[in-house]
């Protein structure tokens, strides 16, 4: 319980790449925020989550595993949510472009015959 029994580096990159896997699915599925997420997605993301669990972790049952893992998810969602707002290019890969909504309600089409 309190012997790792995978190295913690092997623990932080296996995180590493669960994360930004998991992150690209996301971006590919279209969802901005969990706002639009539907029942199904949440399913989707908790299903998801239960079979990255095993890949995450390998054969790591102990709790300094389960922290080196908490650590380096939070670490590496920090990064991601600086480097979204202070760097233009991972902005724009990590949020889709915004629609332009007009507030007027429709468009008048033209001329009517």
């Amino acid at each position: 319980m309190w012997q790792l029994t995978v190295p913690p580096l092997e623990l932080v990159l296996r995180t590493l790449i669960v994360y930004f896997l998991f992150l690209i699915a996301l971006r590919v599925s279209g969802k901005r925020e969990i706002g639009q997420f539907t029942l199904f997605d949440l399913t989707l993301v908790l299903l998801a989550a239960n079979a990255m669990q095993p890949a995450i972790t390998g054969p790591d049952q102990s709790i300094p595993g389960a922290a080196v893992i908490i650590v380096t998810i939070f670490g590496v969602n920090r990064a991601v949510a600086i480097a979204r707002r202070r760097i233009p290019i991972v902005k724009r890969a990590l949020e889709p472009p915004e629609r332009q909504v007009d507030p007027g309600g429709t468009r008048p089409r033209g001329p009517r015959r």
